[in-house]
């Protein structure tokens, strides 16, 4: 198997679903979706791309909103963070961490997005797809 596609493959659990990024205005807390991951080699490292969606959710209330913005971002995999991913036999210890690195870099780019995305990340068609459950 491909280095990349098994790497991607460790990090599916961690990432893949829905993020609480915290609350926003009137209870609703800022929900990201992740559909999707890919691993991308680039000069000496990878770039895990994640395709994205903003919900929007009240606790306690069980209804979900409609699917919101929809981004594909861009997740630079270097340094010693990352560095274990691609070895044969990751530990599962190297793999949490590299998750949670990722994880907080997807979170910071959240919370101070630029108009448009910036260098990191591209807007997409919205779509609004019926999400009633996630």
């Amino acid at each position: 198997m491909d280095p990349a596609a098994r790497v991607r493959d460790l990090l599916v659990p961690f990432l893949m679903g829905v993020h609480d990024f915290g609350v926003t205005g009137h209870g609703a807390h800022d929900v990201v979706e992740v559909v999707s991951l890919e691993m991308t080699p680039v000069k000496a490292w990878h770039v895990l791309t994640v395709e994205l969606h903003e919900r929007h959710y009240v606790p306690g209330s069980g209804d979900w909103g409609p699917r919101g913005e929809h981004w594909r971002v861009r997740l630079e995999c270097r340094g010693s963070d990352y560095r274990e991913l691609f070895r044969d036999h990751p530990a599962w210890e190297e793999v949490r961490a590299a998750a949670n690195a990722l994880y907080i870099q997807l979170m910071e780019w959240w919370q101070t997005k630029p108009p448009g995305g910036g260098r990191m990340a591209d807007r997409l068609p919205s779509g609004n797809a019926d999400a009633s459950s996630a």
